[in-house]
């Protein structure tokens, strides 16, 4: 679907080319690197690079990222002492974590199970 979608894009070829859009590979490459890098605020996608260097776990509350005097800011749930790891918590199930960001959490307060085909016979 997404594929098709951006095949018919007359914008999409023009920034990207024919050759691109036409080639599968590289559109489920280059879909595969912004679900897994980009997070969403305002209603819009966004790429934040340094925010890759924050890793997750499912302790505190959900992180929040915000724009100030045209900055991305995103401020820890919880103390940090310097030299520390920083976490964000996502607060998504599993199957989103892996969906879309290639990880799951061992231990996810906000896990879920996802349940497909089911139906009720009267």
């Amino acid at each position: 679907e997404r594929h098709a979608a951006l095949a018919s894009d007359v914008d999409v070829h023009e920034v990207l080319g024919s050759d691109v859009i036409l080639d599968k590979s590289i559109v489920y490459w280059a879909t595969a690197i912004l679900d897994s890098r980009s997070i969403w605020w305002d209603g819009r996608r966004h790429i934040t690079p340094l925010l890759d260097l924050v890793n997750a776990d499912g302790i505190g509350r959900a992180h929040e990222t915000k724009v100030e005097e045209s900055a991305a800011v995103t401020r820890s749930s919880r103390p940090v002492k310097r030299g520390e790891q920083v976490f964000e918590n996502y607060q998504q199930p599993n199957y989103l974590l892996f969906a879309f960001h290639g990880f799951m959490l061992e231990s996810n307060p906000s896990d879920c199970a996802l349940l497909g085909g089911l139906s009720i016979n009267h």
